[in-house]
């Protein structure tokens, strides 16, 4: 039996880790977390990113693997902007499942406990978009399901820039069919 491994270079860190941060900088705001990067403590093992890590451009494998030995220090105390109320639980959580996914598949041998792990990981990232399917044709619902979601975020966050005021709308307007122009 031969085992087929990963290609770690490409399929977990140029593509898994480089999409979490493009994610995470999408979700927070590149500011907030190149700041938050500017801020972390010197270490002698991984490389500071005085500049920060939303803008960077032709990263190596191990800046991306050095990066995501602190991504999840990253987003544990973040705050959503616009939103103060709301928890980053959720995306501390997301963070944890794929780091602890990229790095038990970087293991050169699997134990049924190290795949059971990876299985546990992979569970929590799928759980709810699989929860939106119908169970039949799931990998095309999921995707869309995805992006659904992500379409709702965009919007959001765009709504985030106009002031409160002019975001009011009536529930049951009193004419139909009125343009821009009349309003």
């Amino acid at each position: 039996m031969c085992p087929i491994t990963p290609d770690i270079l490409h399929q977990l860190f140029q593509g898994v880790i480089k999409h979490v941060i493009g994610w995470v900088c999408s979700a927070v705001g590149d500011t907030k977390i190149d700041a938050k990067c500017q801020h972390l403590p010197l270490n002698h093992h991984i490389c500071s990113f005085m500049k920060g890590i939303c803008n960077l451009s032709h990263v190596t494998g191990t800046e991306h693997d050095q990066i995501s030995q602190f991504l999840l220090a990253l987003v544990l105390d973040i705050q959503f902007p616009g939103h103060p109320g709301i928890s980053n639980q959720c995306l501390v959580q997301a963070v944890q499942a794929i780091l602890d996914f990229v790095q038990l598949a970087r293991y050169l041998v699997h134990t049924d406990e190290t795949l059971g792990l990876l299985n546990t990981a992979l569970q929590y990232l799928a759980k709810d978009a699989y929860s939106a399917t119908n169970g039949k044709d799931e990998f095309c619902q999921m995707t869309l399901w995805l992006e659904r979601k992500e379409r709702v975020f965009q919007h959001d966050k765009f709504l985030q820039h106009f002031p409160p005021q002019l975001l009011k709308m009536l529930k049951y307007p009193s004419r139909r069919a009125v343009t821009f122009t009349i309003l």
